[in-house]
């Protein structure tokens, strides 16, 4: 039905002459293309959007083809792309803390996938500073678990655990019962790591419950995998 709507107002706004619309619902359908997988199309309409966004000199539209084509390049593991998707992002953000924060949590992102930690470490420090100035808390919250990830894959895991203790406060606060199933599912494996499998094994049990009541089964079994490997070290049964 998205996709349906999407392509009846990219062909009024194509039949009017309205040239910003008409890029601009280029990059919503692009984002359909996005959630249905179909990730050559969204570039395509990311790509054409940009264009004409060029052509106008509209930076805030600039500012969005480039950051969603980013997250498609970084969707497809193809991290240079994302990388200067992102870096041409942050060039064009428009005068926004939390826009120019979600930008540079998102290069952060790009270098942890290529495992250059301490440069990952160091954008998301960056984002979170900003996401703190401009007051938005689950920005925080994620900017937060951002770091914890990364000091996790360093191998620190008791900096990890700080951090992902802060986003689930943060989350718990805001009441977002996914953001909450994933801190605990990571709390959960830096307990594991830090030999504290009693706390790790509550954590994850609590994660567990939460992504079914969420029906998120994708999460739902790397908990419970991480559950598993858990129950195994402490020597009692595992649930399912």
């Amino acid at each position: 039905l998205a996709m349906a709507a999407s392509n009846m107002a990219i062909l009024l706004y194509q039949q009017t002459g309205d040239r910003p619309n008409y890029a601009k619902a280029l990059n919503n359908r692009a984002l359909n293309h996005y959630s249905l997988g179909n990730y050559a199309e969204a570039i395509q309409d990311h790509e054409t959007a940009l264009e004409i966004f060029r052509q106008l000199s509209h930076n805030e539209g600039i500012y969005h083809s480039f950051n969603n084509m980013g997250v498609v390049f970084l969707e497809l593991n193809d991290y240079p792309r994302a990388l200067q998707a992102f870096l041409e992002a942050a060039d064009t953000a428009p005068d926004s803390l939390f826009t120019l924060a979600h930008t540079l949590s998102n290069i952060s992102l790009v270098h942890k996938n290529l495992r250059a930690y301490p440069l990952g470490l160091e954008y998301q420090q960056k984002a979170l500073a900003l996401y703190q100035k401009s007051g938005h808390r689950q920005g925080i919250a994620n900017s937060m678990g951002n770091i914890a990830t990364i000091h996790q894959l360093m191998g620190q895991s008791a900096q990890a655990l700080d951090y992902y203790m802060r986003a689930l406060a943060i989350n718990r606060q805001i009441g977002n019962n996914k953001r909450i199933a994933s801190d605990l599912t990571n709390i959960g494996t830096a307990y594991e790591h830090l030999g504290r499998s009693a706390e790790a094994r509550n954590a994850l049990l609590e994660a567990v419950k939460l992504y079914r009541l969420t029906f998120d089964n994708n999460n739902l079994s790397s908990a419970l995998l991480a559950l598993a490997e858990t129950t195994e070290n402490m020597g009692h049964a595992t649930i399912t």
